[in-house]
């Protein structure tokens, strides 16, 4: 069953997927911010408009709600554009050597059985007509697709080289930086994904329900930030968890030398 299994895996580390991936990045971002720059705002035109007299009564003026909503998507749209752009470099400029490739050999078959799954459940939802759902779990097969692309291609997709042998603790090391760059990685396909799923929910919310509760509409809001900040968030939590394994590192290269000079004596 192993070398079985090991085929299926073999699939995702094809040339022809990886670099689609890297292209899917580039559209990715533009999609995401074509939803920033343009939906968001004609999402939030529409919302304020249909629930205006609601809103008036307990907020404030529709027309005043809507102008800051377009102005904080065109600040939204600026930051993710400026930080966008120091993904790749970031990851190119940090370098993880990993030994042993089997734990993220088995990541990878999880989380294709997970995109096989969501995959299935999309057409099934689908077929029933529940297109915000299939929307959200063709999302999810994506996100996933491309974790497992990334797991099965750590060298082109994260600049990391494969070291003969190293101590428990430096595997630990790797194995986190690894997942932590993984994760960054994908931070504009998921900016983009998410931001769709985003204005599809909008959309429902503004055009099509008769009426949203308060908090469904702040948790909404508060996901849409989430979403729209995603580059600015994955950032600072890529250069924080390098920040701190840097700082630990030196702090073990000190302990290192006063326990050698403590010898010398």
């Amino acid at each position: 069953m192993k070398k079985f299994f090991d085929k299926g895996l073999n699939i995702f580390k094809n040339d022809k997927l990886v670099g689609f991936f890297k292209h899917a990045e580039t559209w990715s971002e533009k999609i995401g911010l074509i939803c920033l720059y343009v939906c968001m705002p004609i999402v939030g035109i529409g919302f304020c408009y249909n629930y205006g007299a609601a809103l008036n009564k307990v907020v404030a003026h529709p027309a005043l709600l809507a102008v800051g909503f377009i102005i904080a998507c065109f600040l939204f749209g600026y930051i993710a554009e400026k930080m966008l752009e120091y993904v790749r470099p970031s990851i190119d400029q940090a370098k993880t050597n990993i030994v042993n490739g089997s734990f993220f050999d088995v990541l990878a078959f999880l989380f294709g059985i997970i995109t096989l799954i969501s995959g299935i459940v999309a057409i099934v939802l689908l077929c029933s007509g529940e297109f915000q759902d299939f929307v959200g779990t063709v999302a999810v097969c994506i996100l996933t697709l491309y974790f497992v692309t990334i797991l099965t291609s750590p060298e082109k997709m994260l600049n990391v080289q494969i070291k003969d042998s190293a101590t428990p603790a430096q595997s630990l090391i790797s194995l986190v930086s690894f997942l932590v760059k993984a994760a960054y990685r994908m931070v504009p396909v998921a900016f983009g994904v998410a931001l769709v799923f985003a204005v599809v929910n909008g959309i429902d919310f503004a055009f099509i329900m008769k009426s949203v509760s308060p908090l469904k509409l702040i948790s909404y809001l508060e996901s849409f930030g989430f979403y729209a900040l995603l580059p600015l968030i994955g950032y600072f939590a890529f250069l924080t968890y390098y920040f701190v394994l840097d700082l630990c590192m030196s702090l073990f290269r000190i302990a290192d030398a006063v326990e050698g000079k403590n010898k010398a004596k």
